[in-house]
C-alpha cells in the first residue's frame, strides 16, 4: 500500500504529499502556496539541500515581493492625489504656486521616489526568484 494516512498530516502516495489542486507548471506563487508539497516532492526526489533552500528562499522572497507590491501601489496612489490636489489648488490659487502647493508637490515627489525605490528592490527580488526557479528541476 502506497498511501498512508495520520491525523496530523495529509494522507502520502507514492510517500510524497500528493499533488492535486498544484498547477502543471510551478511558478514562484504557486511554489509558495503549496511549498509542503512541493518540497515533499523534492525530498521524495532526493534532491540537494541546496535544491530545497531554494524552493524556501522563493516563498520567502515572493513574501517580501507581496509586501512590496502593495507598498508601491499605496506610494503610486498618494503620488497620484497629490498630483490632483496640486492641480486643484493651482485652478484655485490661478497658477499662483503657494506654500500648500510646495508642500503637496514635495510630498508628491516623495511617494513617486519612494515608488521607485521599492520598484527598483522588487526587480531585484523577482531576478533572483527567476534565476532560483530555473535551478529547479521538474517537480511534478
Amino acid at each position: 500500500d502506497s498511501t498512508s494516512t495520520s491525523s496530523s498530516q495529509p494522507p502520502l502516495t507514492n510517500n510524497r504529499l500528493s499533488r492535486a489542486g498544484l498547477p502543471s507548471s510551478v511558478d514562484a506563487r504557486s511554489l509558495s502556496d503549496n511549498l509542503p508539497i512541493v518540497l515533499s516532492h523534492l525530498r521524495s526526489r532526493r534532491a540537494a539541500p541546496e535544491t530545497l533552500s531554494s524552493a524556501e528562499q522563493i516563498a520567502d522572497l515572493n513574501a517580501e515581493r507581496v509586501v512590496l507590491i502593495r507598498k508601491r501601489d499605496e506610494a503610486l496612489q498618494i503620488r497620484n492625489e497629490c498630483s490632483a490636489a496640486v492641480g486643484k489648488l493651482m485652478r484655485d490659487s490661478r497658477g499662483e504656486e503657494t506654500d500648500e502647493i510646495q508642500s503637496v508637490k514635495a510630498k508628491a515627489s516623495e511617494a513617486g521616489d519612494e515608488a521607485s525605490r521599492t520598484e527598483e528592490r522588487l526587480a531585484q527580488i523577482e531576478s533572483k526568484m527567476n534565476a532560483l526557479l530555473a535551478s529547479l528541476p521538474n517537480l511534478l
